[in-house]
């Protein structure tokens, strides 16, 4: 299961505005809001937000 507490955390604290987090991942904005509340992600773009924002896969999945 994915800690959406910790991955909200690491969009906040981002370079990138989350305009420019959707348009790397070449989703919309409102995607990407409901996957920081807790939707499922599909890998494409889960494995896009992981290497887009450094995310500690322990972190992520604990």
């Amino acid at each position: 299961m994915l800690n959406f507490n910790y991955l909200e955390r690491k969009v906040q604290e981002s370079p990138y505005t989350t305009i420019e987090i959707s348009e790397l991942l070449g989703i919309s904005r409102t995607t990407l809001f409901k996957y920081r509340k807790g939707n499922n992600i599909p890998s494409q773009n889960l494995d896009g937000l992981i290497k887009l924002l450094n995310l500690d896969l322990e972190q992520l999945f604990n």
